[in-house]
């Protein structure tokens, strides 16, 4: 598959040529909109209108009380408890690392993001090795992602050595050799999380990773100009959350993958987009009723939106009030861990400055501490049905882990400045064709995915934006022509 997805919609008509589809409007909105403080997604209410209250145990936050449950302890012992169980680890002490059973018998994430083995591997053998222009920075980073799945990497590594560039890149090679290796009974893709393509007419003969592979070309040719231009790591949220197959998690993903190289120099306390595993554990630490008021002050915000473009924004701009909290833990975080007398290992850079969790590790944080509070407290519900922890963890046979390696780019000074957007999150949808319906002089008829309305297009660009929708036209047209011929005779 050789498209790219970005053809963008335009004419509503044959004789339009007015653009409907491709013209991206910021919204700034007033404050006074809101009953609630809370003003817009990316921004962080006043210190007097976010406080925690220890002797009644409540969250001030969003205009709310929130009440908190023992889960929010046990967020920030697990956080203390984890940080040790990973300093003891690789000082080289014996195990067990924890006295906590469920600690020690379940696979968790570490306290810092960062110190995962796969986000090591990528700093480390992804971003740090190979050329550092931006474009095959970038290059290598989309790959990884794609699959986020250390073997199949090494796979690609040993098979194509040096010509694993975008200088090398090819769709159809990279598809035959994975393919093979499939067959095989290789596993591509990640078990952390699902990453699922839609389905498209134009593309039902393609496999999943031809269409991610055609993913990661469409995005060499337009992210680099949008990491170029961003003001705000918003901005790239916004553009990689239109293309086919990338949620609300896997766009935020693939931003924090991107933040541990020179393509994203914004501070990480600049953003967040919190997941169903993070919302489960809010629900857990505060209870589901502040979900409820929530989504109040999220109906509240869209007023301001006009129908043919709720769809840019509904799904992104949902989490107004998690946001909050997981700010406010990321400002309170010394302040709670004195509270509980705990003393975090913090961890420091090559000058010895200390290295503060931020929202990244905080959102990763409490969707761990919804799987931990399955077993710690199993009466207390969030808002997945999951009872079970899967993956269950033995000490026995684990190596030292390697010494911690932090990105170079978090050196760059341009990260100590926050940066943050006011305003909803608006998508730049990524439009790509499902199939073409009719045609009139100059012009096709498109069938867009994932929407129901149809455009006239000029014939000419969808040739050159999606040559494979044209084809299978084209033969179409061919194969109708020879039937009616046949039928005359």
């Amino acid at each position: 598959m050789t498209d790219s997805f970005g053809t963008c919609k335009r004419a509503l008509s044959p004789d339009s040529s007015t653009t409907t589809r491709c013209s991206k409007r910021t919204k700034t909105f007033d404050a006074t909109l809101l009953e609630s403080p809370l003003t817009s997604v990316a921004s962080t209410p006043e210190p007097d209108q976010t406080f925690y209250d220890a002797k009644t145990k409540t969250l001030h936050v969003a205009g709310q009380q929130l009440k908190t449950t023992v889960v929010f302890d046990s967020l920030w012992k697990w956080l203390a408890e984890r940080q040790e169980m990973d300093d003891k680890r690789r000082r080289g002490l014996p195990a067990p690392w924890t006295d906590d059973p469920i600690l020690r018998d379940h696979k968790f994430c570490n306290a810092y993001r960062v110190l995962d083995k796969t986000s090591q591997y990528l700093v480390t053998e992804v971003i740090h090795k190979g050329p550092q222009t931006r474009q095959e920075l970038l290059f290598r980073i989309l790959l990884f992602n794609t699959f986020n799945r250390i073997s199949t990497w090494e796979l690609l590594r040993d098979h194509f050595g040096a010509r694993l560039t975008y200088a090398h890149f090819s769709v159809a090679e990279y598809e035959a050799f994975l393919l093979a290796a499939a067959e095989a009974g290789t596993s591509l893709f990640t078990n952390a999380y699902l990453k699922i393509f839609p389905r498209v007419k134009m593309y039902a003969n393609e496999t999943t990773v031809s269409l991610w592979l055609g993913v990661v070309q469409s995005m060499m040719e337009k992210l680099p100009t949008v990491l170029d231009g961003a003001n705000y790591a918003v901005e790239v949220y916004e553009h990689v959350a239109g293309y086919p197959g990338f949620d609300v998690f896997t766009t935020y993903q693939l931003i924090l993958a991107l933040s541990y190289s020179s393509l994203l120099p914004f501070s990480a306390n600049d953003f967040v987009m919190p997941g169903p595993g993070c919302t489960s554990g809010l629900s857990k630490i505060f209870g589901k009723g502040f979900l409820e008021e929530q989504k109040r002050i999220v109906k509240q915000l869209l007023l301001g939106v006009d129908a043919e473009d709720k769809h840019k924004v509904d799904k992104h701009n949902t989490k107004v009030v998690e946001i909050a909290i997981l700010r406010w833990m990321v400002d309170d975080q010394e302040a709670q861990f004195e509270r509980l007398g705990l003393d975090f290992s913090y961890l420091r850079d090559a000058k010895g400055t200390t290295i503060r969790l931020e929202l990244p590790d905080i959102e990763h944080a409490v969707c761990e501490v919804d799987k931990y509070a399955r077993k710690a407290h199993p009466r207390i519900k969030g808002t997945s049905d999951r009872t079970e922890l899967k993956a269950s963890f033995s000490s026995e046979g684990k190596a030292r882990p390697p010494k911690v390696v932090l990105p170079v780019a978090w050196s760059d000074p341009r990260r100590q400045q926050a940066r943050i957007r006011e305003g909803l999150i608006e998508v730049d949808q990524q439009y790509f064709v499902d199939e073409i319906v009719d045609e009139v002089a100059g012009k096709y008829f498109v069938s867009w995915a994932g929407y129901d309305d149809r455009t006239w297009e000029k014939r000419q660009d969808i040739r050159e934006q999606a040559p494979a929708a044209v084809k299978v036209w084209e033969d179409a047209k061919r194969r109708a022509s020879k039937k009616k011929k046949r039928s005359r005779r």
